[in-house]
């Protein structure tokens, strides 16, 4: 499993968004990825995907109770506990963050050029 360019360079705004609002770099990381991913995954793919280690994810994972859109759910065949994230992350800003808007001002600009890197891969997501 790997993550794009388009992925990478998304993962590394929301790490240094999710850093500027007050949430830990590795449980903004882990976020990232899974706002990303398009489809749900284990707290082995997260590891692979983020480089930390398994018992690390499993604690940011415990962790992301702050993170209102991730959940939790089964795959069918499967045991293993699969994450994935329902994409709100406007309700993770409160008005406290309000004093973050010039660097939202330039995270939407970043995000504009990610969301043309995947459209010129041809990858929808984010159109």
């Amino acid at each position: 499993m790997e993550l794009s360019e388009a992925d990478q360079s998304f993962v590394a705004l929301i790490t240094r968004i999710g850093q500027a609002i007050g949430y830990p770099g590795y449980g903004a990381t882990v976020y990232g990825v899974l706002f990303a991913a398009d489809e749900p995954l284990s707290q082995e793919n997260l590891a692979e995907l983020t480089g930390f280690s398994i018992p690390k994810v499993s604690k940011i994972l415990s962790g992301m109770g702050d993170f209102v859109d991730v959940e939790r759910v089964k795959v069918p065949g499967d045991r293993r506990g699969y994450y994935v994230c329902r994409h709100a992350l406007t309700d993770l800003m409160t008005p406290i963050h309000f004093r973050t808007i010039p660097m939202v001002t330039i995270a939407i600009d970043h995000l504009r050029e990610i969301r043309d890197a995947y459209d010129k891969d041809g990858d929808k997501r984010m159109c």
